[in-house]
């Protein structure tokens, strides 16, 4: 059963676009765990990847745009040779996706707006 969201009276007033995003999307404790339909996505696209190119058979730097929480880089990271650098705009998303993927040889992390140049 879905929840219907409220607007709260006020949230987000005042806010660049930017910073509005940011806010939506900093509530990486949570994200997961309502994150089905992206999590199917995510797997299809890797299994797709997987079926075009063997294991490490990407080169080069790779950017995950919007990485979120990692879920995309954790299945995707390990086709590919060379960095993958992980970016999301939202500095909660981005310290998830860096705990899940502690340790993962040539992932980079990085703060950073899509719309900004």
């Amino acid at each position: 059963m879905r929840r219907a969201h409220r607007a709260v009276p006020g949230a987000g007033v005042g806010l660049s676009r930017a910073q509005r995003i940011r806010r939506a999307f900093s509530r990486a404790h949570a994200y997961d765990a309502n994150a089905t339909a992206q999590a199917a996505i995510a797997a299809r696209l890797v299994r797709l990847t997987a079926q075009a190119a063997p294991p490490r058979a990407l080169v080069g730097p790779t950017l995950d745009m919007g990485c979120g929480t990692g879920g995309v880089a954790r299945l995707l990271a390990p086709l590919v040779t060379g960095t993958y650098v992980c970016a999301d705009i939202s500095p909660a998303m981005l310290g998830r996706a860096r705990t899940r993927l502690h340790g993962a040889p040539g992932t980079v992390f990085a703060a950073s707006d899509a719309a900004s140049p």
